[in-house]
């Protein structure tokens, strides 16, 4: 994509509002976003939409797996129970994401392609997924709204006020910051 007249700064603005001025705190283990990570991870690595298990030990309910032994405890899941009879969330059986999947599936290939400089560690995933499938894409999103309005006629001040308004103004500064599907 070729800038324009004064859309690098512009680009640049919204870079640092969307990629810098954002708020993760990875012992959290927000679920509405990591949730969609598992899946993402369990698609690259595992080829399966399941992100764990629900075993039972000592008695007790637990959440088992690869990705939840590496990467902890995340909520915001669906139950398959094992046995046809057993209803959750007092049974055994695999664990999925209880998002829509789009951004999960969006994310898989991302997560390929970071897996090729070594094992998956969960912050620089979520960073990756955020800064390719949501925080460019936001950017770019906002750059060509704004050339949109050019090309109908808004005067340039109209148009830049509006890009602004929208982008660190609405719940599109959030939004377009999580990997999270809303």
């Amino acid at each position: 994509m070729r800038l324009r007249r004064g859309e690098g700064p512009l680009l640049l603005l919204l870079l640092a509002a969307y990629g810098w001025l954002f708020v993760f705190f990875e012992r959290i283990n927000n679920p509405n976003e990591l949730v969609r990570v598992y899946a993402a991870r369990a698609l690259a690595e595992e080829h399966t939409w399941s992100i764990g298990r629900r075993e039972i030990r000592s008695g007790r309910f637990v959440d088992a797996g690869r990705i939840h032994s590496e990467w902890g405890y995340v909520n915001d899941k669906a139950l398959a129970c094992d046995a046809p009879g057993e209803r959750p969330p007092r049974c055994t059986g695999r664990l999925f994401a209880a998002k829509a999947p789009a951004a999960s599936l969006l994310g898989a290939p991302v997560l390929v392609v970071l897996r090729a400089f070594g094992p998956l560690k969960k912050t620089p995933a979520v960073f990756a997924l955020r800064w390719v499938c949501v925080i460019l894409p936001s950017a770019v999103f906002w750059i060509l709204l704004r050339r949109w309005m050019l090309d109908s006629g808004v005067q340039e001040n109209a148009a830049l006020v509006s890009t602004l308004a929208g982008a660190l103004g609405s719940l599109s500064l959030t939004y377009g910051q999580m990997f999270a599907g809303h």
